[in-house]
Protein backbone atom coordinates (compact mmCIF):
# COMPACT_ATOMS: atom_id res chain seq x y z
CA UNK A 1 0.00 0.00 0.00
CA UNK A 2 2.83 2.21 1.02
CA UNK A 3 4.45 1.95 -2.77
CA UNK A 4 1.33 2.46 -4.34
CA UNK A 5 0.83 5.26 -2.49
CA UNK A 6 3.94 6.52 -3.34
CA UNK A 7 3.81 5.98 -6.84
CA UNK A 8 0.29 7.58 -7.07
CA UNK A 9 2.11 10.54 -5.32
CA UNK A 10 5.08 10.83 -7.93
CA UNK A 11 2.39 10.77 -10.82
CA UNK A 12 0.76 14.09 -9.20
CA UNK A 13 4.46 15.69 -8.39
CA UNK A 14 4.62 15.62 -12.54
CA UNK A 15 6.99 12.83 -13.06
CA UNK A 16 7.56 11.85 -16.72
CA UNK A 17 6.83 8.16 -17.50
CA UNK A 18 4.82 6.62 -20.34
CA UNK A 19 1.15 6.36 -19.22
CA UNK A 20 0.88 2.53 -19.69
CA UNK A 21 3.81 1.90 -17.33
CA UNK A 22 2.93 4.53 -14.71
CA UNK A 23 2.43 2.17 -11.99
CA UNK A 24 5.68 -0.05 -12.36
CA UNK A 25 8.29 3.26 -13.27
CA UNK A 26 6.74 5.60 -10.28
CA UNK A 27 7.12 2.06 -7.77
CA UNK A 28 10.59 1.77 -9.37
CA UNK A 29 11.65 5.27 -8.44
CA UNK A 30 9.74 5.09 -5.28
CA UNK A 31 11.36 1.87 -3.98
CA UNK A 32 14.77 2.94 -5.13
CA UNK A 33 14.58 6.51 -3.05
CA UNK A 34 12.92 5.02 0.01
CA UNK A 35 15.51 2.17 0.23
CA UNK A 36 18.36 5.04 0.03
CA UNK A 37 16.59 6.60 2.41
CA UNK A 38 16.96 4.41 5.09
CA UNK A 39 20.27 2.65 4.14
CA UNK A 40 19.47 -0.69 2.33
CA UNK A 41 21.26 0.53 -1.04
CA UNK A 42 21.57 -2.55 -3.06
CA UNK A 43 21.66 -5.96 -1.62
CA UNK A 44 22.61 -9.21 -3.74
CA UNK A 45 22.45 -11.55 -0.96
CA UNK A 46 18.65 -11.74 -0.49
CA UNK A 47 16.62 -12.88 -3.07
CA UNK A 48 12.74 -12.56 -3.46
CA UNK A 49 10.67 -15.24 -3.67
CA UNK A 50 9.85 -16.57 -8.21
CA UNK A 51 12.72 -14.51 -8.84
CA UNK A 52 13.53 -14.73 -12.83
CA UNK A 53 16.40 -17.70 -12.75
CA UNK A 54 17.48 -19.88 -9.60
CA UNK A 55 18.55 -17.33 -7.46
CA UNK A 56 16.61 -18.68 -4.27
CA UNK A 57 13.97 -17.96 -2.13
CA UNK A 58 13.10 -14.87 0.06
CA UNK A 59 14.42 -14.35 3.64
CA UNK A 60 10.71 -14.20 4.48
CA UNK A 61 7.78 -15.36 2.25
CA UNK A 62 4.33 -15.88 3.02
CA UNK A 63 3.02 -15.66 -0.36
CA UNK A 64 -0.41 -14.23 -1.05
CA UNK A 65 -2.40 -17.45 0.81
CA UNK A 66 -4.18 -16.80 3.77
CA UNK A 67 -1.37 -16.50 6.47
CA UNK A 68 -1.31 -16.91 10.36
CA UNK A 69 0.77 -15.52 13.04
CA UNK A 70 0.83 -12.15 10.50
CA UNK A 71 2.54 -10.16 13.46
CA UNK A 72 5.23 -12.04 13.40
CA UNK A 73 5.57 -12.62 9.46
CA UNK A 74 6.03 -8.77 9.73
CA UNK A 75 8.53 -8.72 12.45
CA UNK A 76 10.59 -11.77 10.55
CA UNK A 77 10.34 -9.58 7.37
CA UNK A 78 11.79 -6.29 9.34
CA UNK A 79 15.05 -8.16 11.04
CA UNK A 80 15.77 -10.14 7.74
CA UNK A 81 16.00 -7.17 5.55
CA UNK A 82 17.63 -4.65 7.94
CA UNK A 83 14.42 -2.74 8.09
CA UNK A 84 14.28 0.09 11.26
CA UNK A 85 12.11 -0.65 14.10
CA UNK A 86 10.51 3.05 12.88
CA UNK A 87 9.37 2.24 9.76
CA UNK A 88 7.62 -1.53 11.43
CA UNK A 89 6.14 1.19 13.66
CA UNK A 90 5.31 3.50 10.82
CA UNK A 91 3.62 0.91 9.08
CA UNK A 92 1.25 -0.77 11.65
CA UNK A 93 -0.07 3.26 12.43
CA UNK A 94 -0.48 3.82 8.88
CA UNK A 95 -2.47 0.16 8.58
CA UNK A 96 -4.43 0.67 11.59
CA UNK A 97 -5.33 4.14 10.93
CA UNK A 98 -6.46 3.23 7.36
CA UNK A 99 -8.78 -0.13 8.83
CA UNK A 100 -10.48 2.82 11.42
CA UNK A 101 -10.74 5.29 8.94
CA UNK A 102 -12.54 3.23 6.02
CA UNK A 103 -13.39 0.55 8.56
CA UNK A 104 -12.30 -1.95 6.30
CA UNK A 105 -11.58 -4.48 8.49
CA UNK A 106 -12.44 -7.48 5.99
CA UNK A 107 -9.52 -6.58 3.54
CA UNK A 108 -7.08 -7.45 6.08
CA UNK A 109 -7.00 -10.50 4.73
CA UNK A 110 -6.16 -9.27 1.56
CA UNK A 111 -2.54 -8.16 2.26
CA UNK A 112 0.68 -9.58 0.98
CA UNK A 113 3.00 -10.66 3.13
CA UNK A 114 6.72 -10.38 0.88
CA UNK A 115 9.61 -8.29 0.63
CA UNK A 116 12.90 -9.01 -1.57
CA UNK A 117 15.95 -7.87 -2.52
CA UNK A 118 16.83 -8.56 -6.41
CA UNK A 119 20.30 -8.31 -7.53
CA UNK A 120 21.10 -6.48 -10.67
CA UNK A 121 21.95 -9.94 -12.02
CA UNK A 122 18.83 -11.67 -11.81
CA UNK A 123 16.88 -8.95 -12.81
CA UNK A 124 18.87 -8.70 -16.50
CA UNK A 125 17.60 -7.57 -19.07
CA UNK A 126 16.43 -10.64 -21.03
CA UNK A 127 14.15 -11.81 -18.39
CA UNK A 128 10.77 -10.28 -18.66
CA UNK A 129 10.21 -8.75 -14.84
CA UNK A 130 8.05 -6.21 -13.22
CA UNK A 131 11.47 -3.63 -12.79
CA UNK A 132 14.06 -4.75 -14.95
CA UNK A 133 16.28 -2.25 -13.96
CA UNK A 134 15.63 -2.47 -10.26
CA UNK A 135 18.34 -3.39 -7.67
CA UNK A 136 15.62 -3.58 -4.98
CA UNK A 137 12.25 -4.75 -5.69
CA UNK A 138 9.43 -4.71 -2.20
CA UNK A 139 5.83 -5.35 -2.26
CA UNK A 140 5.59 -4.40 1.41
CA UNK A 141 2.20 -5.43 2.89
CA UNK A 142 0.41 -4.33 -0.20
CA UNK A 143 -3.75 -4.47 -0.05
CA UNK A 144 -5.53 -5.87 -2.84
CA UNK A 145 -7.46 -3.24 -4.17
CA UNK A 146 -5.18 -0.72 -2.55
CA UNK A 147 -7.02 2.45 -1.35
CA UNK A 148 -5.23 6.00 -0.27
CA UNK A 149 -5.78 7.77 2.59
CA UNK A 150 -5.29 11.37 4.02
CA UNK A 151 -3.26 10.50 7.02
CA UNK A 152 0.11 11.78 7.68
CA UNK A 153 3.18 11.04 10.87
CA UNK A 154 4.87 14.07 12.09
CA UNK A 155 8.63 13.73 10.95
CA UNK A 156 8.06 11.10 8.98
CA UNK A 157 9.88 11.39 5.43
CA UNK A 158 6.61 9.79 3.88
CA UNK A 159 4.17 12.49 5.66
CA UNK A 160 3.97 14.46 2.23
CA UNK A 161 3.44 11.38 0.13
CA UNK A 162 0.20 10.07 2.15
CA UNK A 163 -1.10 13.54 2.32
CA UNK A 164 -4.56 13.35 -0.07
CA UNK A 165 -7.84 14.74 -0.22
CA UNK A 166 -9.11 11.84 -2.00
CA UNK A 167 -9.03 8.19 -2.07
CA UNK A 168 -9.02 5.67 -5.41
CA UNK A 169 -8.68 2.59 -5.87
CA UNK A 170 -5.29 0.92 -7.64
CA UNK A 171 -5.80 0.57 -11.10
CA UNK A 172 -5.19 -2.95 -12.91
CA UNK A 173 -2.74 -2.97 -15.68
CA UNK A 174 -4.64 -3.22 -18.81
CA UNK A 175 -2.01 -5.31 -20.53
CA UNK A 176 -0.72 -8.62 -20.50
CA UNK A 177 3.12 -9.31 -21.94
CA UNK A 178 3.56 -12.69 -23.58
CA UNK A 179 7.51 -13.87 -23.22
CA UNK A 180 9.48 -16.06 -26.16
CA UNK A 181 10.50 -19.06 -25.74
CA UNK A 182 12.65 -20.82 -28.85
CA UNK A 183 11.38 -24.68 -28.15
CA UNK A 184 8.36 -26.31 -27.11
CA UNK A 185 7.32 -26.43 -23.74
CA UNK A 186 5.96 -29.20 -21.89
CA UNK A 187 2.24 -28.41 -19.95
CA UNK A 188 2.60 -29.80 -16.68
CA UNK A 189 0.19 -27.53 -14.46
CA UNK A 190 1.45 -29.68 -10.91
CA UNK A 191 5.15 -27.69 -11.69
CA UNK A 192 6.05 -24.16 -12.03
CA UNK A 193 8.10 -24.36 -15.05
CA UNK A 194 11.74 -22.63 -15.52
CA UNK A 195 9.98 -20.81 -18.28
CA UNK A 196 7.17 -19.20 -16.68
CA UNK A 197 9.52 -17.03 -14.35
CA UNK A 198 10.16 -15.14 -18.06
CA UNK A 199 6.42 -14.11 -17.99
CA UNK A 200 5.38 -11.38 -16.00
CA UNK A 201 1.55 -12.49 -14.34
CA UNK A 202 -1.64 -10.52 -14.52
CA UNK A 203 -4.08 -10.47 -11.23
CA UNK A 204 -7.41 -10.18 -11.01
CA UNK A 205 -9.93 -10.75 -8.52
CA UNK A 206 -12.87 -8.70 -9.52
CA UNK A 207 -16.30 -9.11 -10.96
CA UNK A 208 -17.64 -8.74 -14.81
CA UNK A 209 -18.02 -4.58 -13.27
CA UNK A 210 -14.64 -4.24 -11.91
CA UNK A 211 -16.08 -4.52 -8.32
CA UNK A 212 -16.33 -6.76 -4.88
CA UNK A 213 -12.53 -8.01 -4.99
CA UNK A 214 -12.35 -11.42 -3.55
CA UNK A 215 -8.76 -12.64 -3.05
CA UNK A 216 -10.56 -16.38 -2.12
CA UNK A 217 -11.21 -15.99 -5.82
CA UNK A 218 -7.96 -14.53 -7.21
CA UNK A 219 -6.90 -15.64 -10.90
CA UNK A 220 -2.91 -15.07 -11.94
CA UNK A 221 -2.29 -15.70 -15.65
CA UNK A 222 0.76 -15.75 -17.77
CA UNK A 223 1.12 -16.08 -21.21
CA UNK A 224 4.41 -17.72 -23.58
CA UNK A 225 4.58 -17.86 -27.22
CA UNK A 226 6.99 -19.89 -29.60
CA UNK A 227 6.71 -19.52 -33.50
CA UNK A 228 3.85 -22.67 -33.40
CA UNK A 229 2.57 -21.93 -30.07
CA UNK A 230 0.64 -19.43 -27.46
CA UNK A 231 0.78 -20.77 -23.90
CA UNK A 232 -1.27 -19.80 -21.10
CA UNK A 233 -1.27 -20.72 -17.26
CA UNK A 234 -4.53 -19.95 -14.96
CA UNK A 235 -3.76 -20.37 -11.15
CA UNK A 236 -7.30 -19.88 -9.62
CA UNK A 237 -8.08 -19.74 -5.79
CA UNK A 238 -11.19 -21.52 -5.33
CA UNK A 239 -13.99 -21.51 -2.62
CA UNK A 240 -15.17 -24.65 -4.08
CA UNK A 241 -15.18 -26.57 -6.73
CA UNK A 242 -18.39 -27.38 -9.61
CA UNK A 243 -17.59 -29.39 -12.53
CA UNK A 244 -19.65 -31.85 -15.35
CA UNK A 245 -18.90 -35.25 -14.92
CA UNK A 246 -19.75 -35.97 -18.37
CA UNK A 247 -17.94 -34.65 -21.46
CA UNK A 248 -17.10 -36.00 -25.13
CA UNK A 249 -14.51 -38.63 -24.92
CA UNK A 250 -11.64 -36.14 -25.95
CA UNK A 251 -12.61 -33.92 -22.78
CA UNK A 252 -14.84 -30.81 -24.71
CA UNK A 253 -17.92 -30.45 -23.32
CA UNK A 254 -20.55 -27.57 -24.66
CA UNK A 255 -21.69 -25.01 -22.71
CA UNK A 256 -18.91 -25.34 -19.93
CA UNK A 257 -19.64 -21.55 -18.60
CA UNK A 258 -22.24 -23.65 -16.62
CA UNK A 259 -19.95 -25.07 -14.08
CA UNK A 260 -16.06 -23.85 -13.31
CA UNK A 261 -13.89 -22.59 -15.80
CA UNK A 262 -11.37 -20.09 -16.52
CA UNK A 263 -11.50 -18.36 -19.76
CA UNK A 264 -9.18 -16.49 -22.56
CA UNK A 265 -11.36 -14.86 -25.26
CA UNK A 266 -8.26 -13.89 -27.95
CA UNK A 267 -8.48 -11.06 -30.83
CA UNK A 268 -5.58 -11.49 -33.59
CA UNK A 269 -7.21 -8.79 -35.67
CA UNK A 270 -8.62 -6.12 -33.59
CA UNK A 271 -10.07 -4.45 -36.87
CA UNK A 272 -12.56 -7.04 -36.80
CA UNK A 273 -14.31 -5.90 -33.72
CA UNK A 274 -16.83 -8.78 -33.36
CA UNK A 275 -14.81 -11.63 -34.12
CA UNK A 276 -12.37 -13.28 -32.00
CA UNK A 277 -11.88 -17.05 -30.52
CA UNK A 278 -13.20 -18.13 -26.89
CA UNK A 279 -11.44 -21.05 -24.75
CA UNK A 280 -12.56 -22.54 -22.00
CA UNK A 281 -10.97 -25.05 -19.01
CA UNK A 282 -12.30 -26.50 -16.12
CA UNK A 283 -10.98 -27.78 -12.84
CA UNK A 284 -11.08 -31.08 -13.90
CA UNK A 285 -9.50 -30.81 -17.40
CA UNK A 286 -13.08 -29.98 -19.38
CA UNK A 287 -12.34 -27.83 -22.82
CA UNK A 288 -13.96 -25.94 -24.88
CA UNK A 289 -12.92 -23.59 -27.93
CA UNK A 290 -15.15 -21.72 -30.09
CA UNK A 291 -14.97 -18.91 -32.95
CA UNK A 292 -16.82 -16.21 -32.12
CA UNK A 293 -18.27 -14.08 -34.83
CA UNK A 294 -21.58 -11.28 -34.88
CA UNK A 295 -24.58 -13.51 -34.84
CA UNK A 296 -22.70 -16.76 -33.70
CA UNK A 297 -20.36 -19.05 -32.80
CA UNK A 298 -19.02 -22.51 -34.25
CA UNK A 299 -16.30 -24.58 -32.91
CA UNK A 300 -13.22 -23.75 -33.27
CA UNK A 301 -11.41 -27.07 -33.68
CA UNK A 302 -8.30 -25.79 -32.40
CA UNK A 303 -5.95 -28.48 -31.74
CA UNK A 304 -5.84 -27.37 -27.80
CA UNK A 305 -3.60 -28.85 -25.79
CA UNK A 306 -3.73 -28.52 -21.69
CA UNK A 307 -2.56 -30.20 -18.49
CA UNK A 308 -4.82 -29.45 -15.03
CA UNK A 309 -3.65 -29.54 -11.55
CA UNK A 310 -5.80 -29.53 -8.39
CA UNK A 311 -4.30 -28.46 -5.02
CA UNK A 312 -6.58 -28.99 -2.43
CA UNK A 313 -4.36 -27.51 0.24
CA UNK A 314 -3.47 -24.15 -1.44
CA UNK A 315 -7.32 -24.43 -2.19
CA UNK A 316 -5.80 -23.60 -5.92
CA UNK A 317 -6.57 -25.13 -9.58
CA UNK A 318 -3.87 -24.21 -12.08
CA UNK A 319 -4.48 -24.92 -16.03
CA UNK A 320 -1.71 -24.82 -18.52
CA UNK A 321 -3.03 -24.25 -21.87
CA UNK A 322 -1.52 -24.92 -25.92
CA UNK A 323 -3.20 -23.04 -28.14
CA UNK A 324 -1.67 -23.91 -32.25
CA UNK A 325 -0.99 -20.00 -33.62
CA UNK A 326 -2.10 -21.54 -36.80
CA UNK A 327 -6.08 -21.53 -35.04
CA UNK A 328 -5.99 -17.69 -34.05
CA UNK A 329 -4.39 -16.28 -36.90
CA UNK A 330 -3.12 -16.91 -40.37
CA UNK A 331 -0.01 -15.10 -40.55
CA UNK A 332 1.41 -14.64 -37.58
CA UNK A 333 3.25 -11.25 -36.56
CA UNK A 334 4.91 -11.13 -33.12
CA UNK A 335 5.26 -7.01 -33.26
CA UNK A 336 1.27 -7.09 -33.89
CA UNK A 337 -0.74 -6.18 -30.44
CA UNK A 338 -3.75 -8.33 -30.17
CA UNK A 339 -6.45 -7.82 -28.02
CA UNK A 340 -7.53 -10.13 -24.96
CA UNK A 341 -9.43 -10.55 -21.95
CA UNK A 342 -9.66 -13.40 -19.14
CA UNK A 343 -12.03 -14.38 -17.04
CA UNK A 344 -13.09 -16.64 -13.93
CA UNK A 345 -16.59 -18.38 -13.30
CA UNK A 346 -17.13 -20.06 -10.48
CA UNK A 347 -20.51 -21.83 -9.11
CA UNK A 348 -23.14 -24.20 -9.89
CA UNK A 349 -26.08 -21.78 -9.62
CA UNK A 350 -26.99 -18.38 -8.68
CA UNK A 351 -25.67 -16.08 -7.57
CA UNK A 352 -22.32 -17.28 -9.35
CA UNK A 353 -18.85 -15.77 -9.06
CA UNK A 354 -18.30 -13.74 -12.82
CA UNK A 355 -15.05 -13.19 -12.14
CA UNK A 356 -12.47 -10.42 -15.33
CA UNK A 357 -9.40 -8.98 -15.60
CA UNK A 358 -10.87 -6.13 -17.70
CA UNK A 359 -14.48 -5.15 -16.57
CA UNK A 360 -16.94 -5.95 -19.03
CA UNK A 361 -18.70 -2.98 -16.74
CA UNK A 362 -22.08 -4.28 -18.54
CA UNK A 363 -25.47 -4.64 -15.95
CA UNK A 364 -26.00 -8.19 -16.30
CA UNK A 365 -22.83 -10.86 -16.09
CA UNK A 366 -21.47 -10.81 -20.13
CA UNK A 367 -18.04 -11.70 -21.46
CA UNK A 368 -19.06 -11.06 -24.70
CA UNK A 369 -17.32 -7.47 -24.76
CA UNK A 370 -14.41 -7.11 -27.15
CA UNK A 371 -14.29 -3.01 -26.26
CA UNK A 372 -13.20 -3.45 -23.02
CA UNK A 373 -10.58 -6.41 -23.95
CA UNK A 374 -7.27 -5.49 -22.56
CA UNK A 375 -3.79 -5.81 -25.02
CA UNK A 376 -1.30 -8.27 -25.38
CA UNK A 377 1.83 -7.89 -26.21
CA UNK A 378 4.75 -10.35 -27.66
CA UNK A 379 8.50 -9.61 -26.50
CA UNK A 380 11.46 -11.04 -27.36
CA UNK A 381 10.33 -11.81 -31.07
CA UNK A 382 14.02 -14.03 -32.53
CA UNK A 383 15.48 -11.75 -35.32
CA UNK A 384 14.26 -13.98 -38.10
CA UNK A 385 10.74 -13.27 -37.58
CA UNK A 386 10.65 -9.18 -37.35
CA UNK A 387 9.89 -7.37 -39.98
Amino acid sequence: MLLDVTAYRLRDFGCAMASDRLGPAAQASAVASFLSLIGLGEKGDVRAARTPGRTGRAAVYASRRHCKNKVSIVAGVAGQNGLPAQILILFFILVAAALLIRCHLYRFRQVEYRIGCHNVVSLGQRFLADHPDLAVKANFLRYAGAFEIQFSVPGSPFSVMLMRKDSRSIAPTSEIVAGYIDHELRLDAATFAEEWRNASPVNFSSDWQGKNGDPTRETEVRALWSLPYLYLRFECHYRELFVFEDSDANGRRDHLWDRDVAEAFLQPDPSRANFYREFEVSPNGMWIDLDIFPGGRADLKSGLQRSIHVNEKSRTWTAELAIPMKSLIANFDPSAIWRVNFYRVEGKSEPRAYLAWQPTKTAQPNFHVPSAFGKLRFAGAPAKSRN
